[in-house]
């Protein structure tokens, strides 16, 4: 009687134990119809969508508006981009819809911590003062030049940062096409408040100013003229968290902050939208020291996924907590051979 008691129970639990999995499974299968045909949904969408909209769509997924004369910058940007992309290198990505999401859009994932950073700085510093971007190893002007079309009614400073003489002429020739030289003007309405439009804007006179700047980051983060003003240096650039750490940090003042836009995560779940956390850990894992060593900090990891896209990326951002030493960072070659 008791092994037939036991059976009994192990049938139970047998069954208990299946009806756990069918549900769970059909949790599961229910979640991926749902991502399905949310993915579907976005793709028709995206195949019906003209390129302005594609644009004005994409920015506000982060927060972005943009105005009839700022899209038209973006399109002037992309005529520009395309034409020099025949005679030197600049994009292997050519089809306009993914220079849009995957260029423009991509770039202006940053905005809601720019925003964030700059109405920080302008309570604490007044509505005068110049806000300062660094987009280090720059290549064709992202993210720094989408940033600043969004920015451009700010009273803001980028530097595009970038070694090679090519790039840096194509930068310098779309900053004069698109008015944002040191004699670039652009008046200003509306008032600030904390809100994540881009199209809320201060009351003050202000000026939109972009710079290409011919230097490689190491030399750049030694000279007094770029080492530590930024309110913001940020990165899209194909190197480790530690080699981006010590190009960018130096450039950053205390208390701003480094921002590093990382590759898709390879073993990310494209049904369930969720992340897999082994690449990440061992990317912060190898930075710590280089961090600790610069000055500064992990405060947040953003995972993100471009609307209209299945690109996924890390965001990490780093607060610059302490001065950097005067030895870093190291001589040109020096932070990519020997990562700290």
């Amino acid at each position: 009687m008791i092994n037939n008691a036991d059976n009994a129970d192990n049938a139970d639990n047998a069954d208990n134990a299946d009806n756990a999995d069918n549900a769970d499974n059909a949790d599961n299968a229910d979640s991926a119809d749902s991502s399905d045909s949310a993915n579907g949904a976005e793709v028709a969408a995206y195949r019906n969508m003209g390129e302005e909209e594609l644009l004005i769509r994409g920015a506000e997924s982060f927060g972005v508006e943009l105005d009839e004369e700022q899209v038209g910058r973006f399109f002037l940007f992309m005529d520009m981009l395309e034409e020099w992309n025949k005679h030197i290198n600049l994009t292997a990505i050519e089809d306009r819809r993914d220079i849009i999401v995957k260029h423009f859009v991509d770039s202006l994932s940053l905005m809601p911590y720019i925003m964030e950073e700059y109405i920080k700085t302008t309570d604490f510093r007044g509505a005068g003062s110049r806000f300062r971007i660094a987009d280090v190893g720059s290549g064709a002007g992202f993210p720094g030049i989408p940033a600043a079309i969004a920015l451009e009614r700010r009273n803001c400073k980028t530097d595009l940062i970038d070694a090679l003489a090519k790039r840096v002429k194509f930068l310098e020739a779309v900053i004069g096409k698109l008015g944002y030289g040191k004699s670039s003007n652009i008046s200003i309405s509306n008032s600030i408040n904390s809100s994540n439009s881009i199209s809320s804007i201060s009351s003050i006179s202000g000026k939109i100013e972009v710079e290409a700047i011919h230097l490689r980051a190491e030399d750049a983060g030694k000279n007094l003229l770029f080492r530590e003003q930024a309110d913001i240096a940020a990165a899209r650039a194909v190197a480790t968290l530690p080699v981006l750490a010590e190009y960018c940090l130096p450039l950053v003042r205390e208390g701003g902050i480094f921002i590093a836009m990382k590759g898709p995560a390879p073993d990310a779940d494209a049904n369930t939208n969720a992340f897999a956390n082994s690449n990440a850990e061992s990317e912060t894992g190898r930075a710590v020291n280089a961090l600790r060593l610069l000055g500064g900090e992990i405060e947040k990891e953003v995972r993100i996924k471009l609307p209209f896209s299945d690109f996924r990326r890390t965001l990490y951002i780093v607060r610059k907590t302490g001065k950097t030493p005067p030895k870093y960072p190291r001589r040109a070659g020096k932070p990519e051979a020997q990562p700290l």
